[in-house]
């Protein structure tokens, strides 16, 4: 059985070596994440050149390059001391031209204070630190008292809570960083704290400036975007359930049933959903998971995500390769249990002739026992539209273009495979026979459902349905 809920891994110090990284892509992940908070381009252009190449050597398509632009994130400066900061103690905290480091704790990033409510609060590191706000001194500084103390470490993320804030949707840095990810044709972008469905407006402006398009996630990690989240899931391509941040903004006992609407909102739109930190950081130090992350990492799983995203266990981890062969167990056990419906995502199709051979597609594979779908894509939206419908059979989405196979490593359920061009309608079937006879996915008397877009291709016209038989080698 082939795995169809995806893995995307964060390569990282742990996993950059050119040994690391080799071992990294043969545990069959299905993309790479390229943090640009941390490492700069010449670093990641490095680390994409060796992927490229590693795909060029071995069958298939490689792994799909997603990028991860930092957005507005504010952070503490990079202070070699770091503070050490004591419970009840009255601390400055504000802009890097604000306070100095001596004096307080200097925050970078592209904001000002706008307004400050009743319990105002800021949460640094992931929420091992604790500070409530004591009074506003302008709108660059703020004084605090140490709520929860401990060692501030420089670099660390700080999130504002019941505080206004005055941010760009994306920054200098982001800018830069996008005109990178569309330098190197890499196959998806992520656009860290989205609030709302226009924020997208400046990356399309951006692509358009260029005349390329690249797929784009909105990170879901302020609870803004959560009050206009059907907004952006359908502005978006995709979401990100970031919990990192999320789970600071937000209650943590609300968190469960957030991740699960917006699985849910991105499957009914047939948006690629991913659900990200905290999957297995345990493995971060240990060789083995803790029961509540398998039970985690399956229940993301049995609710219908795209895919699955690691973050520091294979950026800095110990066990990068370990990591994601824990993950792929735990999703493919999850995949084979009998009692699993993978239609539990199915919604009832939208009432045009693409959605609707794509959701026979799948209902007839499932009531013939029909364990091969074939979609023939030139722009990928037939594989997702069939995905959308969650069905039994594997997808096999055959494309003659390399960068849309990439793409669709993201989807879920899809096995894309890049072929020839191809004219007609009899070519298709020809190609399809031969590329998944090839792959033994079929054998002679066998039978799979294509589904494709007639005239050939012109995106958005899957109007194409036939059961073949796999005639008979002679």
């Amino acid at each position: 059985m082939v795995r169809k809920t995806k893995i995307v891994a964060t390569v990282g110090p742990a996993s950059d070596s050119e040994a690391g990284l080799n071992d990294l892509l043969a545990t069959g992940l299905d993309a790479v994440r390229f943090n640009m908070s941390q490492q700069n381009h010449t670093y990641y252009d490095n680390i994409l050149k060796r992927i490229r190449d590693w795909e060029s050597q071995n069958e298939g398509v490689g792994p799909a390059i997603l990028v991860d632009l930092a957005g507005p994130k504010i952070r503490t400066v990079d202070f070699a001391d770091g503070w050490e900061l004591t419970d009840g103690a009255a601390v400055l905290l504000g802009c890097a031209g604000a306070v100095a480091p001596t004096e307080g704790i200097p925050l970078t990033g592209e904001f000002k204070f706008r307004g400050v409510k009743e319990g105002a609060r800021i949460s640094a590191d992931d929420g091992r630190i604790l500070l409530d706000v004591i009074a506003s001194i302008s709108n660059e500084l703020l004084e605090v008292r140490v709520k929860r103390g401990g060692f501030l470490k420089p670099r660390k993320g700080v999130n504002f809570i019941n505080i206004d804030l005055d941010v760009p949707a994306i920054t200098a840095k982001d800018v830069a960083d996008f005109e990178f990810a569309l330098e190197k044709n890499v196959d998806w972008v992520a656009l860290s704290f989205v609030r709302h469905a226009d924020d997208i407006e400046p990356l399309q402006r951006i692509m358009n400036q260029h005349q390329k398009y690249i797929p784009i996630l909105a990170k879901i990690e302020k609870p803004e975007a959560l009050d206009a989240l059907d907004e952006i899931v359908q502005a978006f391509d995709g979401v990100m359930v970031a919990r990192g941040d999320l789970g600071v903004e937000v209650p943590l006992e609300q968190l469960p049933a957030i991740q699960k609407r917006i699985i849910r909102t991105a499957n009914m739109a047939g948006k690629t959903v991913v659900i990200a930190t905290q999957l297995l950081s345990t493995m971060q130090e240990n060789p083995y998971p803790t029961r509540a992350e398998v039970t985690d990492v399956a229940n993301a799983v049995y609710d219908g995500t795209d895919a699955l995203l690691l973050t520091g266990e294979t950026a800095i981890g110990k066990f990068p390769v370990e990591t994601v062969q824990q993950m792929d167990r735990i999703i493919s056990e999850v995949e084979i249990d009998p009692k699993v419906d993978p239609r539990m995502a199915v919604v009832i199709p939208q009432h045009t002739e693409s959605d609707a051979i794509a959701h026979a597609s799948g209902n007839i594979a499932n009531l013939l026992d029909i364990r091969v779908i074939v979609t023939m894509t030139h722009s990928g939206a037939t594989a997702r539209a069939v995905s959308k419908y969650r069905p039994f059979a594997t997808i096999y989405s055959l494309t003659p273009f390399l960068p849309v196979a990439r793409q669709l490593k993201l989807t879920w359920g899809v096995q894309p495979i890049v072929v020839q061009p191809y004219a007609n309608t009899d070519e298709m079937l020809a190609l399809a026979t031969e590329k998944l006879t090839a792959l033994q996915a079929v054998a002679a008397g066998d039978r799979f459902v294509l589904s494709a877009g007639i005239p050939i291709g012109q995106s958005g016209t899957t109007n194409m349905l036939k059961i073949q038989v796999v005639d008979p080698v002679t």
